[in-house]
């Protein structure tokens, strides 16, 4: 052995292919190029139904507020007129089928998005979720005042 030897005797490189070294790696494998161009047509129907159901949803609170009886106010009094009675039925029956269809697109979006996870990166819409408890809600309250 020589001079130059003696120093790298038990020292490996980073390019040695020590057999006992380079055995218990595992091969490298080429990744996929990812190629998509942003979101796919579903997530984006279910951004849209998301945004269209909560539209819809404040829709429907709108007109229950158009339906609900008029509370008697400081000009009633002044005036000595009484605010109308009852709920305006024509209305009311609108807010049914309203809160009706608020629970049917919620379904819908719950239902489209659990079919669609199949990604890594896919996700529950929580929104879509929060849209079917809402409208549940407002269904029970709807049922309470009702009977």
């Amino acid at each position: 052995m020589g001079a130059d030897m003696a120093g790298t005797r038990g020292r490996l490189g980073p390019d040695d292919n020590d057999f006992l070294l380079n055995d218990w790696r595992p091969p490298e494998q080429k990744k996929p190029k990812n190629r998509r161009r942003g979101p796919d047509f579903w997530v984006q129907v279910l951004t849209y139904v998301s945004i269209g159901g909560w539209a819809l949803f404040l829709v429907t609170l709108a007109v229950l507020d158009a339906a609900r009886p008029e509370t008697e106010t400081f000009f009633h009094r002044l005036m000595e007129t009484a605010p109308p009675q009852g709920w305006n039925q024509s209305l009311k029956h609108t807010v049914y089928g309203l809160v009706a269809l608020c629970q049917g697109v919620s379904l819908w979006g719950i239902w489209a998005n659990r079919k669609r996870m199949r990604r890594k990166t896919d996700k529950v819409r929580w929104s879509i979720v929060g849209l079917a408890l809402a409208s549940l809600g407002l269904a029970a309250v709807l049922l309470k005042i009702n009977s």
